[in-house]
């Protein structure tokens, strides 16, 4: 099922937001031969629509053959761990309420793979589909300048950078390090937390 809405009309509440499994921003077409195209396209349907169809029968039987054939494919194509734990990482940083991101995303990715013809998924795989799958799930400041996409694209390269990950580990042992410098800073004798522990 396919749904469209215009968002200078008003947003939808958050709840039936979730329910669309993946979503796309629709701008007006600003390249000239693409735009010129789509006005004889649509034109050339209006002055014969039987006629349109016939002639772009063909280009259609051809998606369709392509459409039968990832569905036949889909059900062998399987998301590895590491990229299944991405998934559900990205999910929680950015704080999507439940768990149908983390099932759309998986789902996407791998209908993108069979659509395609291959039969493993990749890293790059999952960063085309998070964004469309994610962006509108998160929750809308209205005086942050950054859309949704953009975030989830930002953290995407993130998570997948290697030297990013290796600093935030880092970051993690000494702030843990300094918690339990300070932790044994405040154990005094005679108070509660200065007790000797139970051996």
């Amino acid at each position: 099922m396919i749904g469209s809405g215009n968002p200078a009309e008003g947003e939808l509440r958050p709840q039936l937001l979730d329910r669309f499994g993946m979503s796309v921003q629709v701008r007006t077409l600003m390249d000239v031969a693409q735009r010129t195209q789509l006005v004889l396209d649509r034109m050339a349907f209006e002055t014969d629509p039987e006629g349109f169809i016939e002639s772009t029968k063909p280009e259609q039987e051809v998606l369709t053959a392509k459409l039968v054939a990832a569905r036949e494919r889909l059900p062998k194509i399987k998301v590895p761990r590491n990229l299944q734990l991405l998934i559900s990482d990205m999910c929680s940083r950015l704080n999507v309420d439940g768990l149908r991101g983390d099932l759309v995303v998986n789902r996407a990715v791998k209908a993108l793979v069979a659509y395609e013809g291959r039969n493993q998924v990749t890293q790059t795989d999952v960063g085309r589909v998070v964004p469309l799958c994610l962006n509108h799930r998160l929750r809308k400041d209205p005086l942050d300048p950054i859309d949704s996409g953009t975030k989830v694209q930002i953290l995407f390269k993130r998570l997948t950078d290697p030297e990013f990950l290796k600093r935030e580990e880092e970051a993690k042992k000494k702030q843990e390090a300094a918690a339990a410098a300070a932790a044994k800073a405040n154990k005094k004798a005679g108070s509660w937390g200065g007790l000797p522990s139970k051996r």
